[in-house]
């Protein structure tokens, strides 16, 4: 889990430009990223999801458990929730 949360934080990342260009790049923001607490993952010039890696949440579902259902609020800074999906299959012998 820990190798996948800094997976996921070193690539789910925007670049200043990118931020700036729709209008979502805060200053405030990148300070407390990037400043004195920030994380070393934190790349200069970019925007990540989060503060740290274990700000991004790891799940897992689907199995024989039956019918269930998740809701996960985003608190976020003022971001939307972006949820990202992926079939996981198993590896072929």
């Amino acid at each position: 889990r820990e190798q996948a949360q800094k997976f996921l934080f070193t690539h789910a990342k925007r670049s200043v430009e990118g931020m700036k260009g729709v209008g979502k790049f805060r200053d405030r923001e990148y300070d407390t990223q990037h400043g004195e607490k920030g994380h070393p993952l934190a790349e200069a010039g970019f925007v990540h999801r989060g503060l740290a890696p274990e700000d991004i949440l790891i799940t897992m579902g689907g199995g024989d458990a039956g019918g269930h259902s998740c809701f996960i609020p985003s608190w976020s800074r003022g971001r939307g929730s972006i949820m990202q999906h992926a079939a996981i299959r198993p590896a072929k012998l």
